[in-house]
């Protein structure tokens, strides 16, 4: 999963986000990212979702 934090990590930067406020509007889950950060283990199928929204954020802030 150290893929997907340093991911998330630029999406941050990119967008200008906060790693909880990614966490709260990506998965509703505050605290999300700074747990990725400490070695929380995660679904796949959690990964795909965080993924997708990203690609979803990426998109709208393209057009």
């Amino acid at each position: 999963m150290d893929n997907l934090l340093t991911e998330i990590q630029a999406f941050c930067k990119r967008h200008e986000m906060s790693k909880w406020d990614f966490g709260e509007k990506a998965l509703n889950d505050r605290p999300f990212v700074g747990q990725l950060e400490k070695g929380r283990d995660i679904k796949f199928s959690t990964a795909a979702r965080v993924r997708d929204w990203m690609d979803e954020q990426d998109r709208k802030a393209a057009a």
